[in-house]
Order: structure tokens, then sequence, then C-alpha cells
């Protein structure tokens, strides 16, 4: 067995701790995004029909049948700071998340605003199936349809 020196200890240790630093940041700022959000969406009144939500998911330019991907702080992260292409279901956990989050955050501020909205579309794929979300994607749309027609 090889002995270790103790330069090389502290330099295993300070790269451990450097990792360790570099992974919990995200499920902080999850932590914190979750805390300025009151309360969570209410699931959709009622789940619309298969059709439906095939042809949401196709609106939106997607293919095949609708799928969840369950989402962490982290690959949130690097998926943004990469610009790749997010899994579909951010979108439509986003849209979830945004419409909630506008009239039940804490705290004023674009930062803000966004780690919450982040933090919540993390949370309702994890949370949520598509068929939940799709289906409360519905029913936001048809709000904001007849809200439109009442003005």
């Amino acid at each position: 067995m090889p002995t270790f020196s103790i330069l090389q200890r502290s330099l295993i240790a300070i790269v451990l701790l450097i990792l360790a630093l570099v992974f919990s940041i995200p499920w902080g700022l999850y932590y914190l995004g979750l805390k300025d959000i009151d309360g969570k969406p209410d699931l959709p009144a009622h789940m619309i029909s298969g059709d439906m939500q095939q042809k949401i998911w196709a609106e939106s330019g997607y293919e095949g049948q609708p799928e969840a991907v369950e989402l962490n702080p982290v690959s949130y992260i690097l998926s943004a700071a990469g610009q790749d292409a997010p899994p579909p279901v951010t979108l439509f956990a986003w849209r979830v998340a945004s419409s909630y989050q506008r009239q039940h955050h804490a705290h004023e501020g674009v930062m803000w605003q966004q780690l919450s909205g982040g933090a919540l579309t993390i949370w309702l794929s994890r949370h949520w199936t598509i068929e939940q979300l799709l289906s409360k994607v519905a029913e936001l749309e048809e709000k904001k349809r007849q809200t439109s027609k009442a003005d």
C-alpha cells in the first residue's frame, strides 16, 4: 500500500473539498429558491386526454411521445452553462413555475425571480408527471384565452 506524504494528503483533501463545494452549491441555491416561494402550484383541475397532451407536445416543437426527465440542480445549471438544449420537460415545468411564482414569491428582483423559478421548475419535474404538467399548461393557456377575450 503506497504511503502518501502530508503534501499529497493535503492536496487530495483540498480537491475533495472543492468538488464537494462545487456539487453542493447548486443544491443550496435550489433550496434557497424554493424558500422564496410560498407554497406549491395546485395540481391541474382535470387531466386532459392523451391526444391533447400529444398536441401540446407537438405544438411546442417536440416529436414522439411526451416524456418526463427528472431534473436536478447540478444538471440544470450545467445545461445552462454549456448552452445545451434542456430536456423538453423543462419548458412545460417552467411554464407552470413562472405562472405560479409571479404571485407567490417573497422577494422582488430579477435574480430572485430566476432563482425561484428555476428551483420550482426542478421541483415540478421531480414531483409531477408529464401528464400533470401538460394538463396544467393546457389549463393555463385556457385561462389566458379567457382573459384575453374578456379584455
